[in-house]
């Protein structure tokens, strides 16, 4: 990094993270709710990346980790649920049936930590640190790199990433994710994901490459070097796939070695094939 660019960031401490939450929240069945009995208001499904509304879960608790309580949400739906280890809250509710989701998100917003879905299918909650950022004159790039460092995440970016912004100011996002995304919004049509967790890579939404491997289950695309240079895997419609879908998977396959263009997007975790503009 330029050590007079670096110098001229600064980068605000965490806050501390070693309050206990107390929160009772109690959901009764209609039958016997009276008129004035408080409720809660899931987050709508479509705030949500493809999420099951299913299975339904229970949750009561007294005083417990919040790493115990996801754990009892995972073991009833099926699923993995990871809390930050720098998280430390205790929770104290009881909500007889909700989605599996939906309990998450309720909990999640009863001890402010955010829910990331990871790649995997995998869910982490944290708790955004405080964050704030002045530059003189740095790119795009730059920033991007320290916020993903304030993370504690290592950042992939690509050859042909740089850009705006330029302008001197001091700058406070609510987290280092939602400052990272925002800054990478001013870059052009580029979009980020997670390939592990230690790590956050951000690629073109049009991507070109050849077609390296194309099986049942996705593509390995080896991009171009302006992308990267790499293999890339990404899903793809089933053969079984029918209309638009079935044609993603035939113009893959009639590609054979010429260069192909194609569009992704993350959905479910995965990256997915949502077009493919050439051949």
């Amino acid at each position: 990094m330029d050590a007079r660019l670096a110098g001229a960031l600064g980068i605000g401490q965490a806050r501390a993270m070693s309050w206990t939450t107390r929160a009772v929240l109690l959901l009764l069945l209609p039958a016997c709710t009276a008129p004035t009995s408080p409720s809660v208001e899931p987050p709508p499904a479509s705030a949500r990346d493809g999420a099951l509304e299913g299975p339904f879960v229970s949750v009561d608790v007294e005083d417990r980790d919040l790493a115990d309580v996801m754990e009892q949400i995972g073991r009833q739906a099926g699923r993995v649920i990871h809390v930050d280890p720098a998280v430390r809250e205790r929770v104290t509710v009881g909500i007889p049936q909700l989605p599996w989701r939906d309990m998450v998100d309720v909990i999640a917003r009863m001890t402010r930590c955010d829910v990331e879905e990871r790649s995997d299918g995998t869910l982490l909650l944290s708790q955004p640190p405080t964050v704030r950022v002045t530059w003189t004159d740095t790119n795009a790039r730059t920033l991007l790199q320290l916020l993903a460092a304030h993370g504690g995440r290592n950042v992939l970016l690509p050859p042909s990433l740089g850009g705006p912004p330029g302008v001197s100011a001091p700058y406070e996002p609510p987290s280092w994710r939602a400052g990272f995304d925002e800054v990478l919004a001013t870059c052009g049509d580029y979009d980020a994901f997670d390939p592990d967790p230690e790590t956050i890579r951000v690629l073109p939404r049009v991507l070109t490459g050849r077609v390296v491997d194309l099986d049942s289950d996705g593509v390995t695309l080896a991009l171009d070097a302006e992308h990267g240079g790499e293999g890339l895997r990404l899903s793809v419609p089933p053969p079984s796939a029918a209309g638009a879908l079935g044609a993603l998977r035939r113009r893959l396959a009639a590609a054979g070695e010429a260069p192909v263009r194609l569009r992704w997007a993350v959905a479910r975790g995965r990256l997915e094939v949502t077009d493919v503009l050439s051949p």
